[in-house]
């Protein structure tokens, strides 16, 4: 599977490809729109389990948690954290770590981004910070 979003002025829209891994071949795309990018995870995680085939019971039967009970309810956070993961995996701790930090500030229980926070701070030899952003992601 891989996939893109696009932001514009109905909101965001998110595309995906699902492929058969053997032969490389487009299985299914899709395409949502809206404008809370959490929601539209859900959508696209949704429909991905019915385009593999989960039988309809089993979806009903386990449920997927969403996107905001699993990371962040907040869609700033969310955005935030996604361009903070961003420049810190391009090798920008320095650029990441103010945004990550400005993420866990809109919401504090963003596990994720805390402990992305963590590991900035010990790749940056900062113990301490690295700690209390390790537990508070605990």
């Amino acid at each position: 599977m891989r996939g893109s979003f696009t932001r514009g002025e109905a909101g965001v829209t998110l595309e995906s490809e699902l492929y058969q891994t053997r032969r490389g071949k487009l299985l299914d795309r899709r395409t949502f729109t809206g404008t809370d990018p959490l929601d539209l995870i859900d959508q696209m995680s949704e429909q991905l389990r019915r385009d593999l085939g989960v039988p309809e019971y089993k979806i009903e039967e386990a449920p997927d948690l969403a996107v905001s009970e699993l990371l962040t309810d907040s869609p700033r956070a969310f955005e935030l954290a996604a361009v903070g993961f961003q420049r810190v995996s391009a090798g920008d701790l320095s650029g990441g770590l103010p945004i990550l930090s400005s993420a866990v500030e809109e919401d504090t229980t963003f596990a994720l981004a805390q402990a992305q926070k963590a590991v900035v701070h010990l790749l940056s030899n900062q113990r301490p910070q690295a700690d209390s952003a390790m537990q508070a992601a605990m």
